[in-house]
């Protein structure tokens, strides 16, 4: 149960929970001696529906660390003490898992079966499977990688129906050109006695790579920093647009081929034909117009009213220098929810609904280690499971594929955001200046960005033709970003509240 709470992948840490039951078990066994548990845990709360965890075990601890290794389960069995250990820890027992898939093995539970499958991809990747390790960094699942040539990733929440990770990956992997992604290699699911399916893990060829876009944004964000602090230009002139775009290099050329990426993405999410119902573009109408402004709007009451409530019951929780922010946040409520309503305007703008990536954030790219053959950097696209807070089936809906435009759109405003948080300053002056040069850094990069996305998809007819309805369209969804990581930022960084808060007050003072 402690054990349980610590972990990252735990979902429930804001519920009291009741009980722990085991919902399904089956074994898989090696020739090595190696024996794995697959549990199925099912956790009860004292309100609300339960939740179900895969629990990985193994009967011995991971190899070297047998003197400190601690057993999550102890129990008494025929033959004496049992001791169950965490097996993704342990290569051997993470390595079942990928063989699993590799011979697309079936092992009956208790209560059903788990089945390992293979496609296409997997005999493109002949490489050494070693060395094998695990991805530290994991929030929402855990991933072991095998040998810099494919990355398994354990889906710790167990849901029944598609998971969207698999689905999407499957789908532009062999139905598609689009290159710009790991390639599914192969699943494991779960399929109970009542006919329900639950993904249990994705195995994907793994993108040896440069890291992550957010880190590469920060990095460039310093440099540009630097060179502003000792720029005697006005940024808001012509010649300080120009100054602006020098001193961030390279890092514009970026932008616009992470607009070009995420276009890219989309045309080929919107290519499909009527043999792949799930992901056919259609028409966005007045009835999905309207149900998304309700929901918004809904959301986005919810999130406003528990900010003035806490604002009220705690006031310590924020720092003091935004409290004036979030309060007139909190009262402008009634206009945020106005604002939503102009989304109304996209029911007779001759857009689509697709699939889209749904939780798309400079986090979410990676660069390749090789240039592209034109040059410059290879951006690859990761994670399609959609936001891992929302209900599956709400993550497989089709939407407008502006709102994971607005999603990067706001991480490019958290980037520049901590980016000048983290700048050591003499005066006032210096960071009023640098705060210029902060939304000139934005401008720019916002520019370039939908510039390469527009020219990706182009003919599409996916989004708004008409300049004007795009910007009030794409400000929409992004206050409704902003709104949710007002929530996001209350429960689980109140320190960082300011930055949902700036970019709400920024996007309602500038309206499209």
């Amino acid at each position: 149960h402690d054990w349980l709470l610590r972990q990252r992948w735990f979902r429930g840490k804001a519920r009291e929970l009741v009980a722990l039951e085991l919902a399904d078990h089956a074994y898989l066994a090696a020739g090595n001696g190696s024996r794995l548990l697959l549990a199925t845990v099912r956790v009860r709360y004292t309100e609300g529906d339960p939740e179900e965890y895969l629990l990985p075990l193994s009967f011995r601890p991971p190899p070297g660390e047998e003197a400190d290794a601690v057993p999550l389960l102890t129990f008494l069995g025929e033959t004496g003490e049992i001791r169950l250990y965490e097996a993704l820890l342990d290569k051997h027992t993470s390595t079942m898992l990928l063989e699993a898939v590799e011979q697309e093995r079936a092992v009956q539970s208790s209560y059903g079966s788990y089945q390992g499958l293979r496609t296409n991809v997997l005999e493109e990747i002949s490489g050494s499977r070693n060395p094998v390790r695990r991805v530290e960094s994991e929030q929402s699942n855990t991933s072991i990688i095998f040998g810099d040539q494919l990355i398994l990733k354990v889906f710790r929440k167990l849901e029944k129906g598609l998971n969207p990770d698999l689905e999407v990956t499957r789908f532009l992997t062999e139905q598609t050109d689009f290159s710009s992604l790991p390639r599914l290699a192969g699943w494991i699911e779960h399929e109970s006695d009542d006919g329900s399916r639950s993904a249990v893990a994705g195995l994907f060829e793994y993108v040896v790579n440069k890291g992550e876009a957010w880190s590469y944004t920060l990095r460039a964000l310093n440099r540009y920093f630097a060179a502003a602090s000792r720029s005697a230009a006005d940024p808001t002139t012509t010649s300080g647009r120009e100054a602006t775009r020098r001193m961030a290099g390279d890092y514009l050329a970026s932008a616009r081929r992470l607009g070009g990426v995420t276009g890219e993405l989309h045309a080929a999410l919107a290519s499909a034909d009527s043999s792949h119902p799930d992901f056919v573009a259609e028409p966005i109408g007045t009835d999905e117009v309207s149900q998304w402004v309700q929901d918004f709007q809904k959301n986005a009451a919810v999130s406003l009213r528990e900010v003035g409530q806490r604002l009220e019951a705690i006031p310590g929780l924020f720092p003091a220098a935004i409290l004036n922010d979030i309060a007139a946040v909190v009262r402008d409520a009634p206009s945020i929810l106005a604002r939503m309503g102009d989304l109304q305007i996209l029911q007779d703008a001759g857009a689509r609904r697709i699939r889209f990536h749904g939780d798309y954030h400079l986090g979410q790219l990676i660069r390749r280690a090789e240039a592209r053959p034109g040059g410059g950097d290879e951006w690859v696209i990761l994670d399609f499971e959609g936001e891992p807070a929302r209900p599956l089936a709400v993550r497989r809906e089709k939407h407008s594929p502006l709102r994971d435009v607005a999603g990067m759109m706001r991480s490019f405003n958290y980037s520049v955001r901590m980016a000048l948080a983290e700048q050591e300053v003499e005066s006032d002056l210096v960071r009023s200046s640098l705060e210029a040069w902060a939304e000139a850094w934005e401008r720019e990069v916002r520019s370039l960005f939908l510039q390469g996305y527009r020219e990706a998809v182009a003919g599409t007819n996916l989004i708004p033709e008409e300049e004007e309805i795009l910007m009030q369209v794409l400000s929409v969804f992004e206050l409704e970003k902003a709104i949710y990581e007002l929530g996001y930022e209350m429960n689980n960084r109140p320190d960082w509240i300011w930055v949902p808060v700036q970019g709400i007050r920024g996007i309602m003072e500038k309206r499209a």
